[in-house]
């Protein structure tokens, strides 16, 4: 399967830098069909399907109702120059019937994946998204993106997971939800008077997290019956109001104090959040491991490369040889999950 996996990849590549093209393979049982449309691929997809998206910017303007598993050439700079990033430049509508499926390695800049008739035990890694729901929704596991705003996750929704994100702003509405290992952005949290990340969250569990907020307005009117566990705060947090429980917790920690390099409000590429080793972050979190993105379940990847095998390099001489031969050098990096 693998092999496979590297086939696709590699023709892929080559043939969207020679024919200019953007193009999507997808592959089932059988061999794989190519498409230059995400629309068309999707309209011919079958449940179960994978769809490999090649560098470059597609749209959808229909919703999938089937198990589908998209992956993209991955997002990061550093990790895209063979390929360039994959980018969907419109909101991605999932409703019933896309149960099971899976996106990685994709940007939607700040249009979202949206769970419009609801959906269950959907996977999202390593992306740049922002995530709506506008009927309940279960089991989702979203892992290692960068998140630009989280949306009506308090329709119904339970056991959803987001693990190991980077969050810059505004998540509303949320319930019976697990937050571990995320970074939390934003320097206001939660509230009044300004309102600029509000979170209307209840019942939900916060485990391992970092919140960067300076300001904790009225929390407990928005946040109530909740859990905090070895959560790291440069604000301090009154446990005690609201209904909600605290324990392990560190707060009124200095921002400078975290990370290696952060600054901001908004995710950058060439910051570092890895822990200082001096950071009270360090072994702190509820499985010892280290709070914030690169401890837990779904360690940070650098890069964020997604779990296909990777073309790192690339290149394609500008003309063919005297018996019309075309020389191509590819080099293709295995990829753990």
């Amino acid at each position: 399967m693998k092999r496979i996996f590297v086939l696709l990849i590699l023709i892929l590549s080559v043939e969207m830098m020679l024919s200019a093209q953007n193009l999507i393979a997808r592959q089932n049982n059988s061999a794989p069909v190519f498409y230059t449309k995400l629309d068309s691929a999707i309209l011919n997809a079958q449940d179960g399907d994978t769809l490999y998206l090649s560098g470059g910017g597609f749209s959808a303007n229909i919703p999938i109702s089937k198990r589908l598993h998209l992956i993209g050439a991955g997002h990061n700079p550093d990790s895209t120059n063979a390929t360039i990033a994959t980018f969907i430049s419109t909101n991605l509508r999932l409703q019933n019937g896309a149960d099971g499926g899976s996106m990685t390695g994709v940007s939607l800049g700040t249009y979202s994946v949206w769970f419009e008739f609801g959906c269950i035990n959907y996977f999202i890694s390593r992306c740049i998204v922002s995530v709506s729901a506008s009927q309940p929704v279960k089991n989702l596991i979203i892992s290692e993106n960068i998140i630009k705003s989280l949306q009506n996750f308090s329709l119904g929704s339970n056991n959803n997971l987001f693990s190991n994100n980077i969050i810059e702003g505004k998540p509303v509405l949320g319930t019976n939800t697990v937050f571990k290992n995320n970074l939390f952005l934003s320097d206001r949290l939660f509230g009044a008077p300004y309102q600029a990340f509000v979170m209307y969250v209840t019942s939900s569990i916060f485990d391992n997290n970092i919140f960067l907020c300076w300001d904790w307005d009225n929390s407990t009117t928005y946040v109530t019956g909740n859990t905090f566990r070895n959560n790291l705060f440069v604000s301090g947090i009154d446990f005690n109001s609201g209904n909600n429980l605290g324990s392990g917790n560190i707060i009124n920690q200095p921002a400078e104090s975290i990370f290696k390099y952060q600054s901001g409000t908004l995710y950058d590429y060439k910051q570092d959040y890895h822990l200082k080793e001096s950071s009270p972050g360090r072994n702190a979190g509820t499985d010892n491991k280290d709070i914030g993105i690169y401890g837990g379940q779904f360690p940070w990847k650098e890069g964020s490369v997604p779990f296909n095998p990777h073309i790192s390099t690339l290149k394609i001489e500008p003309k063919t040889d005297p018996n019309g031969n075309l020389k191509v050098n590819v080099t293709v990096s295995a990829q753990p999950r």
